[in-house]
């Protein structure tokens, strides 16, 4: 696998092409809650329409909304602060296999960790997409994505263990192998929004198109 410098063109073309990966899906994703989501909320607080009718988003699909935006901002930060333009010493130290933190499995989180983390911008894009439109398979597409955010998740969280057994003693208070806040609100998430797609009367009364 080559080193990736700031010298090289390699390494430019791949920032930029990244750069303007994250920006494009970004503003797709924001255009989108802009023009759908918020005007289906505005419609759904101030209409008359009775509570039986799932004709219009409503509902805690207003929260599952506000959570969708929580994950994209979430992983948003997450990739831009493993690029290496922001953590250049953290990619140097997996470069170079005489630096005191470096391990063989570095390099190979780094790129993980930034190939997951677009993946799942794209994703969430592509579940606002569908749920903005009230599409039918906009629910198995949510639990899909949900269940993929986790196994990414757990997949991180022991590719990171293995690179921190060796530093473990010298951290102050150990490392916890089994803690990781982000796996525990995803794994959460799961629990509460994958039986409510599968078996909401709403949902099922409201993805039709």
């Amino acid at each position: 696998m080559p080193d990736l410098f700031l010298e090289t063109p390699q390494y430019r073309l791949i920032i930029f092409g990244l750069v303007l990966g994250v920006v494009v899906v970004s503003v797709t994703f924001f255009v989108r809650v802009r023009e759908r989501g918020f005007s289906s909320i505005w419609q759904g607080l101030f209409s008359n329409v009775t509570s039986e009718s799932y004709d219009t988003i409503g509902g805690f699909l207003y929260l599952w909304l506000f959570i969708l935006s929580v994950i994209f901002l979430k992983n948003l930060l997450g990739l831009v602060g493993i690029l290496p333009p922001f953590r250049s010493d953290l990619w140097a130290t997996a470069n170079n296999p005489f630096a005191s933190g470096y391990h063989p499995l570095l390099r190979t989180f780094l790129l993980f960790e930034i190939a997951g983390r677009t993946i799942l911008l794209c994703g969430v894009v592509v579940v606002a997409e569908h749920f903005f439109k009230k599409h039918r398979r906009a629910p198995l597409l949510i639990i899909g994505f949900l269940l993929s955010y986790l196994v990414f998740l757990i997949s991180e969280h022991l590719i990171a263990n293995e690179i921190m057994k060796q530093f473990s003693k010298f951290l102050f208070g150990g490392w916890n192998p089994y803690y990781n806040k982000e796996s525990i609100s995803v794994l959460a998430v799961c629990l509460l929004w994958i039986p409510y797609f599968l078996r909401s009367k709403r949902v099922q009364g409201t993805f039709t198109h």
